[in-house]
This record gives C-alpha cells, structure tokens and sequence, in this order.
C-alpha cells in the first residue's frame, strides 16, 4: 500500500473512534505520527477466532 492510501484508512479508523492519532514534533528530524488502538487488541482475535469456527460449522453441513 502506498503512503497516501496508509493515510486515508487511518483517518477513516480515526472517524469512526477505532483509533486514536497523535503527531509530535522531532525538530530537525521531522514529524512523527503515531497510531493507537482504542480497543483491546484480544477482542480482534477473539472475534476472528468466532468467525472462522463459525465458518467451518457452516462448511461441515
């Protein structure tokens, strides 16, 4: 992916309270932007691990 489409999904996650943005200065050396998840990460495997049991029960039938 390219740096402007990394962007857009990020404000996109941002908008919709997924994720929380900071940017801090680094003088010289730039800016940098960092990236926070609003939401305990486990919930991501817990629901992706649901979703593919429940898939499979699907496939079983």
């Amino acid at each position: 992916m390219g740096e402007r489409t990394i962007q857009q999904l990020v404000g996109e996650l941002a908008t919709m309270g997924l994720v929380e943005t900071w940017t801090e200065s680094k003088g010289r050396g730039g800016r940098a932007m960092y990236v926070e998840t609003t939401f305990d990460p486990e919930w991501v495997y817990e629901a992706q691990a649901a979703v593919a049991s429940e898939s499979v029960l699907t496939e079983q039938r």
